[in-house]
């Protein structure tokens, strides 16, 4: 693979690297090592990474498994998820705040459950990963996959309606 097939193949999975690991780490330097860590690794395999089916999914794969490494290394994860926002002009800033409070509920609730329903979760709905491509990463079975999927779905929602509804 030359230098301009990287560019254009490997650059754009960067921002796919770096949500993956921030969401495993919870430390935004220790996401942005990671990100770096794994594009220096795929430059270095460049020559072989044209043999590969699903390079976004080897590239989360082996992100996954360096956030895992790290988070062995120490005892505690440290840090909070930082509020992201979707800000768009075309809307108010209530409806900005609004969808950046949504979206710091659901991230806060995401903490919440256990590591691999977080890992899933998140490679499902923020990655918009297909099933084949979760397996790929997690190597677990795509029916594991699902019911993992579905538990932490209705995780998310009785912590939800008991924690965030008052209504």
């Amino acid at each position: 693979m030359h230098s301009t097939d990287f560019k254009a193949r490997v650059y754009p999975l960067q921002d796919n690297l770096l949500r993956l690991a921030y969401s495993m780490l919870h430390n935004k330097e220790e996401a942005e090592d990671v990100a770096q860590e794994i594009m220096l690794r795929l430059w270095k395999r460049k020559e072989s990474l044209e043999e590969l089916d699903n390079l976004k999914a080897f590239a989360l794969k082996i992100t996954k498994n360096l956030c895992l490494d790290k988070i062995k290394l120490r005892k505690k994860v440290v840090g909070e998820i930082e509020n992201m926002a979707i800000i768009s002009q075309n809307r108010n800033p209530e409806e900005i705040l609004e969808t950046a409070n949504t979206v710091a509920t659901f991230f806060d609730i995401l903490k919440m459950l256990p590591e691999q329903q977080q890992l899933i979760v998140h490679l499902r709905n923020v990655e918009g990963l297909s099933f084949e491509e979760i397996e790929a990463i997690t190597e677990l079975n795509i029916n594991v996959i699902r019911v993992t999927l579905s538990r932490a779905r209705k995780s998310i929602n009785e912590i939800y309606q008991r924690h965030y509804n008052n209504g």
